[in-house]
């Protein structure tokens, strides 16, 4: 770690040093009705990429080659002017920009006030370089350029940012636990019951203008976050009319036209990305209790077990192709007395099919001492295919009206829908049962989730001279998770040889079931911010802030269990047969039924209430210094009850099934700024922020986890995690779309939420529980730069790359140690923090010419090992190995209106590789690859 570290800051010293081997023309910006400097201007070579912008104090500096060039300079609300400047050698030129007002003229040449577009990568460095905290971002040009299909893997080309199962962001390390994702400033649900963050895979990348992520924590914010707040900003509608229609169609070497392709029977509905209620518990059910084979209703028995979906086992079908179609129309409108109107709606749908048929799945145990072992002992080994076709949509409606300077309100909505079947096959070995038995598992699974949100946000300037506003933001959203059809399946072969000895019902396999579960969750997020401007330092503004927020979220979660049961009906082998209508008979002596297996503790009504105000002020001291420091108070009370507690009497048994939370946190907050010349900022910053655990880790909930095998259980007593953060942060823009940046940080948590091993189980839990102390610490690097100085040739190409280095330590809990060194007396008391990479590094190479229309990016990402897994015992834990990404994306204008785009993505087909490692050697916990992707889009505005 040490020599990566060296080496990579020694990578970034001679990257850096590149910067300073040109020339330069400097100047102020000023305004010309008033005199004074205007920051933040652009100004950059017209027809490149070579460009800068103006700092603080309005000067700026920018580097060039010898020769002729035509420089442009624009602000927002400013009209832009361009200056001819010839640079010869030994010559430093003087060139000073003074710029008129100006507005954006619509309708016969009326004017209204400008708004600023931030969808590029240049809008993303301004709002690095201007924020009072340290934060990073990726915008919509990026994500186009990169190929990213969704916000998941759109954020994923920021610096310190992974993306686990292709959802869930983790921010320098840190798992999705200590992350917070706002949708235009507003909170929104998770979808996964199982988890504290948001799908972000939900989010098409095409409704989104940038996604921005604070890595420090201003007391205007929500307190609950640690690695980083990701902001996701939906579009916002153009000056102008402007449609936009694209499609897309992708082939996958696994999946694409694979005859072998496994699935199961679709619903009617199922390319709408919802169920048509076919797989749902029957009515007979849902109305009536299931009857018992032995004393009840043997005719509403039948009709009971006849009812369910009869798929147990995957088919084989034929994948066809990707398919991505996207269409979106905006435009604003000039109303009377000078109010603007303007709208953007889109919509987009998608269709993918991930395969692969050469997996393994794999079981291991340490059995005995581990120095008198020196291998693990098999449990089972399989191998394992697998097929999922996910369907996602998504539409967005913008519209705003602004009445006057300085005054906006805005309505948007959002609807998202993703639907995703999944079909799984597995044949192995599995000595823990028998050395020369065979298992064959089966599962199916339909999941659909769905988001709904309507957000009404507004600005208001209340005194122009003072510069007195307030802005405010009212939000609902509602999200679902239904999962109407989970169908396990397994069996064993006891004599594969001559493939006879089925046994359906071994004690040591699971039974026949099928999961039914559905989760409802609603949050209500309003927020009230005032800013008082106050003049400390000339043209250098200063403020006091002060606002309040209420979120209010509240989670019904359901989960029924039926168990498919014989009376006497044998197993041949022949699943389909087994379970045929005919012997569901219940007039036959033998036959097959159901019975409801339902834990009601498994059920359960959550909610929370997080009340807080602050206060902070943002003010300057002299030229160069800022400091934004104030604290922010939060009240929370969570509460998450079982169905079990209203069956049970005593007080202490309600208390194993009621989870409570009521703090009163106060978080402070002090981040400083040096600003020095040519843009360049240092950064220091003290925070302190919290972690609550998820309305699932503190109810009482037990659920099979099918993809690793073992029970997760909830825990009412848990607590919530306090974070002291320590930032430092050097940055260095020198010219548009360039930045060298170098961070530390180190953080330490008091209680935080670890998942443990329950030694008390007889078999394989995992449960949550807060340990006394645990510490995160690393640095990050961030690099971007033009190749213009390497010659004419290569003006329209970059380079970028990020790169962190993470180290953590958290204590193991004493239970369960004492359980490991039962087998490994050795091992030591930390381990490093769930889901924590050492190591996360991001390269792009790209392109953009536009003279000929020709833009093209090749970007690599890779991340280092992680913890995924906890192990009963001696076993060593299991490990999330590095998976080295690589994608091409290449686009041509062939007309004004007109892009075609060449992509291809996973160009490496790495292989996902989760192992448990003993004396040096790799043991498969799971192992696939999900082939390459190849698509082909095409994109026409007008």
């Amino acid at each position: 770690m040490q020599r990566l570290f060296l080496g990579c800051l020694a990578l970034m010293y001679s990257l850096s040093t590149l910067i300073a081997q040109t020339g330069t023309v400097s100047g102020i910006v000023t305004d010309m009705s008033t005199g004074e400097e205007i920051p933040m201007a652009n100004i950059w070579v017209e027809n490149s990429e070579l460009g800068t912008s103006a700092g603080y104090s309005g000067a700026f500096t920018l580097e060039l080659p010898l020769g002729k060039y035509i420089l442009i300079c624009s602000v927002i609300s400013y009209t832009e002017i361009t200056e001819a400047i010839t640079i010869k050698e030994g010559e430093n030129i003087e060139l000073d920009f003074v710029l008129s007002e100006d507005g954006v003229v619509i309708n016969g040449g009326a004017q209204v006030e400008a708004k600023m577009s931030n969808k590029s990568d240049n809008a993303i460095d301004r709002m690095k370089l201007n924020d009072g905290g340290v934060i990073d971002g990726v915008s919509s040009e990026t994500a186009k350029a990169l190929g990213a299909s969704n916000v998941a893997t759109m954020t994923s080309k920021a610096a310190g940012i992974s993306v686990e199962g292709g959802k869930y962001v983790y921010v320098r390390g840190l798992s999705d636990r200590y992350s917070l994702t706002l949708l235009n400033g507003g909170q929104i649900p998770g979808l996964d019951p199982n988890r504290n963050s948001v799908q972000l895979d939900l989010f098409p990348s095409s409704l989104v203008e940038n996604v921005t992520i604070r890595k420090t924590f201003t007391p205007n914010l929500p307190g609950n976050f640690t690695g980083g707040l990701v902001d996701i900003q939906t579009k916002d509608f153009p000056d102008s009319l402007e449609y936009n229609v694209s499609l897309s169609l992708g082939y996958n070497t696994n999946s694409t036209f694979n005859s072998s392709f496994l699935g199961y029977e679709r619903g009617s509905t199922d390319f709408l990305g919802f169920d048509d209620g076919n797989r749902a518990l029957p009515e007979s059910i849902t109305n009536n209790d299931v009857q018992s084979p032995s004393s009840g209703d043997l005719a509403l028995l039948e009709q009971q077990t006849k009812g369910f979906s009869n798929t147990w086992i995957p088919s084989t079908q034929t994948a066809l192709p990707n398919m991505r179609f996207g269409f979106s129309i905006g435009n604003q409108k000039l109303l009377k007395g000078g109010k603007v109107v303007g709208f953007n709606f889109a919509t987009t749908y998608s269709t993918k099919n991930t395969f692969y048929a050469n997996g393994q799945t794999g079981r291991y145990k340490l059995t005995g001492l581990a120095n008198e072992n020196e291998t693990l002992n098999k449990e089972s080994l399989y191998k394992d295919s697998r097929g999922d076709q996910s369907v996602l949509w998504g539409t967005l409606g913008n519209i705003s009206l602004r009445l006057k300077k300085g005054n906006t309100i805005g309505l948007t909505l959002l609807r998202n829908q993703n639907g995703i079947s999944s079909a799984r096959s597995q044949t192995g070995e599995v000595p823990n049962i028998d050395q020369d038995f065979l298992s064959k598992q089966f599962s199916t699974r339909y999941i659909e989730r769905s988001l709904n949100a309507a957000q009404l946000k507004g600005e208001h300037l209340l005194d122009e001279e003072s510069g007195l506003r307030v802005n405010w933001i009212g939000s609902a959203a509602f999200a679902a998770q239904d999962t109407p059809d989970l169908t396990v399946l397994e069996y064993l072969v006891k004599n594969p040889t001559n493939n006879s000895g089925f046994d359906l019902y071994d004690a040591d396999i699971n039974v026949p079931s099928k999961f039914f579960r559905k989760m409802n969750e609603s949050n209500y997020d309003t927020k009230i911010n005032v800013i008082i401007p106050i003049k400390l330092v000339k043209d250098k503004e200063s403020n006091i802030q002060i606002g309040m927020s209420n979120l209010y979220k509240n989670r019904d979660f359901e989960e029924k269990l039926m168990e498919f049961y014989s009376n006497g009906v044998g197993f041949d082998g022949d699943v389909n047969n087994f379970f045929s209508e005919g012997n569901m008979n219940t007039e036959n002596e033998q036959f097959v039924y159901v019975e409801d297996r339902t834990d009601t503790k498994n059920s359960y009504k959550a909610k929370q209430n997080v009340l807080a105000g602050y206060a902070m002020t943002d003010y300057r001291v002299g030229n160069t210094w800022r400091f934004v420091t104030g604290a922010r108070i939060e009240s929370a009370q969570i509460e998450s009850i079982s169905a079990k507690y209203y069956e049970v009497e005593s007080e202490e048994d309600k208390a194993k099934y009621r989870g409570q939370l009521n703090n009163v946190d106060v978080l402070p907050s002090l981040n400083i700024t040096k600003e020095f010349k040519r843009k360049t900022n240092f950064r220091l910053a003290y925070t302190r922020t919290l972690a609550r655990p998820s309305f699932r880790e503190i109810s009482a909930f037990a659920s099979f986890d099918f993809e690793n095998q073992l029970i997760k259980l909830g825990n009412p007593e848990l607590e919530r995690t306090l974070i002291d953060n320590y930032d430092l942060r050097y940055e260095f823009y020198p010219n548009i779309g360039e930045i060298f940046s170098i961070s530390a940080f180190y953080k330490t948590f008091h209680n935080p939420i670890e998942l443990v091993v329950n030694p008390e189980a007889a078999n394989i839990e995992l449960t949550w529980e807060n340990q006394d102390i645990a510490t995160l610490y690393g640095v990050e690097f961030d690099f971007r730069k033009t190749l213009g100085f390497l010659g004419e040739k290569f003006q329209w190409w970059k380079i970028g790359t990020n790169i962190t280095l993470v180290e953590s330590k958290t204590p193991i809990d004493q239970d369960e140690l004492s359980q490991i060194r039962e087998t490994n007396p050795l091992h030591s008391n930390t381990r490093r923090m769930f889901g924590q990479s050492p190591y996360i590094i991001n390269g792009v190479l790209s392109y953009k010419n536009p003279e000929n229309g020709l833009s093209g990016s090749l970007g690599y990402n890779v991340s280092g090992k992680k913890l995924v897994l906890v192990v009963i015992g001696g076993t060593p834990n299991v490990m999330d190995q590095p998976r080295h990404n690589l994608n091409l994306s290449v686009t041509k204008e062939l007309k004004k209106n007109l892009k075609v785009t060449l992509r291809g993505q996973n160009l490496l087909d790495a292989e996902t590789r989760r192992t448990y490692n003993y004396n040096g050697q790799d043991y498969i916990f799971q192992s696939f690859r999900t082939g390459r992707t190849v698509s082909a889009s095409i994109s026409f505005t007008f």
